[in-house]
C-alpha cells in the first residue's frame, strides 16, 4: 500500500474523508493498493489523481510502516512525501479533499498515518 503526505507550497497537508471501508467517514492521507506491474511512485501519483484530482511529484520515501488491517490481517505502507499545486476535488472513493495546515488537521484514521504527518509537523530522533 502507499499513501502520500502531499504538501501544497505552503506546507498545508491534504487530506481525504473516505467513502468506502475501512473507516468511511473519515479523514485520511490519500492512500491505495499498487496495481500490477505499477512501481510505488506510480502508485501514490495515480492515487492523487483518482482520489483528490490533483497531480504531483514525488519528492522523497519518508516511512516504510506496518498498519494492522481488517480486511488483510496487515499492510506495509510506503509513505511518499509530495508535493502538489492545484485545488483538490473528491474523486474515486472520497466524499471531500481538501488541505489543511497542520494545526487544523483533523484526526486521521489509521495509525501509520498519523505517524506520517507526526514526523513532518513535529520531528523527532530517528
Amino acid at each position: 500500500m502507499v499513501a502520500a503526505l502531499a504538501l501544497d507550497p505552503s506546507g498545508r497537508i491534504l487530506a481525504v474523508k473516505r467513502a468506502v471501508e475501512p473507516a468511511a467517514g473519515e479523514w485520511c492521507l490519500v492512500c491505495g493498493f499498487m496495481e500490477i506491474l505499477e512501481t510505488p511512485e506510480e502508485a501514490v501519483l495515480r492515487e492523487l489523481r483518482e482520489e483528490a484530482g490533483v497531480n504531483g511529484a514525488v519528492k522523497r520515501l519518508i516511512a516504510a510502516l506496518y498498519e494492522p488491517s481488517p480486511a488483510y490481517g496487515s499492510v506495509i505502507v510506503l509513505g511518499y512525501e509530495i508535493s502538489v499545486e492545484g485545488e483538490p476535488k473528491a474523486g474515486t472513493d472520497a466524499l471531500e479533499a481538501r488541505f489543511f495546515t497542520p494545526h487544523e488537521l483533523p484526526r486521521l484514521a489509521f495509525s501509520s498515518h498519523r505517524r506520517m504527518v507526526g514526523e513532518r509537523v513535529h520531528p523527532g530522533p530517528n
